[in-house]
């Protein structure tokens, strides 16, 4: 996670631009427990649906 891009000093500009009122921005070590491993397997989904193409992009996107 600590590769995961971020921008929240444009994205926060973009909500405002929007109206938004509140925004909830926790670090990921308040979400995250120490150790947590944010992979699902999916089994034969990788299969498919691009799997094939890049085996490691679905068990990721699963927790999100």
């Amino acid at each position: 996670m600590a590769r995961y891009p971020r921008d929240s000093e444009r994205d926060l500009e973009l909500l405002s631009n929007e109206g938004t009122d509140l925004v909830f921005t926790p670090e990921p070590s308040q979400i995250f427990p120490p150790g947590f491993n944010p992979w699902i397997d999916v089994g034969a989904l990788d299969d498919n649906l691009g799997g094939t193409q890049r085996p490691w992009h679905l068990g990721g996107a699963a927790i999100w």
